[in-house]
């Protein structure tokens, strides 16, 4: 039972931080997807063991197989409490840019800060995304991405030509500032990946909305990748003149 609720779990969590990868960055291709997974999994779990330690009546059910004994489950709650960002630290050193590297204790600190912002970051996702879908579902909005690699400097060029091929093509286009409740997450994310990964990332993310024989498109440009928001037969027609131009 215990290892069937930790498979199901972690591929819930796999799927939302799918979903949070299409959302905030599009696709970005990696080799330690199942560690960052786990990671997202622990930062998560970490969140309820914080709020364990904080209303100690919830720690009971917040920790599986806990005795009835209150002393017994405090001390473990804040084991765990302690513990489980150090094992989050531990499992970003095997992360493909790092596996040479020798462990360190700043790095094994250093999941304090990643345990907390994944972990309240999943929090918001599990609201935020299901609020951002949810209206598409209803009006039957349809989400496609396809992939591409814009190389450095030439973001803004990209994004200029994306609206002139709209243009040309009798869409009628205006970009817009990215939301706050996209764009804030979206920073923190590139903060924690950027220091598990030892890597800058793009932050690259701007959004063209359009209207299309009368329906309303969204077109999301990050730095690898194109999403399309609108009705299937506008999304097509928008993915076919992207990709020839």
């Amino acid at each position: 039972m215990f290892r069937f609720v930790l498979i199901v779990s972690a591929k819930t969590l796999s799927k939302i931080f799918s979903m949070a990868t299409a959302t905030f960055f599009g696709r970005v291709p990696s080799k330690d997807d199942s560690k960052v997974s786990l990671v997202g999994l622990i930062s998560l779990y970490w969140i309820f063991i914080a709020v364990g330690v904080a209303v100690p009546e919830l720690a009971q059910m917040i920790i599986p197989f806990a005795p009835e004994n209150e002393t017994i489950v405090f001390w473990i709650n804040l084991a765990l409490f302690i513990f489980l960002p150090i094992t989050a630290g531990a499992i970003t050193c095997r992360v493909e840019n790092r596996k040479h590297e020798k462990i360190s204790i700043k790095q094994l600190l250093m999941g304090y800060p990643y345990a907390f912002l994944i972990g309240v970051l999943a929090l918001c996702l599990i609201i935020i995304v299901p609020l951002i879908r949810f209206p598409q579902i209803i009006n039957l909005r349809s989400l496609k991405h396809f992939a591409i690699m814009i190389k450095k400097d030439k973001y803004d060029l990209v994004f200029e030509k994306v609206q002139e091929l709209l243009t040309e093509n009798e869409v009628e286009v205006y970009p817009v500032d990215p939301p706050k409740y996209l764009w804030v997450p979206f920073l923190a994310l590139i903060w924690v990946q950027e220091h598990i990964f030892k890597k800058k990332m793009a932050k690259n993310m701007k959004i063209v909305r359009g209207e299309l024989e009368g329906e309303k498109i969204v077109v999301i440009l990050h730095s690898t990748d194109i999403s399309i928001i609108g009705p299937e037969k506008q999304v097509m027609v928008v993915m076919g003149i992207l990709a020839r131009g």
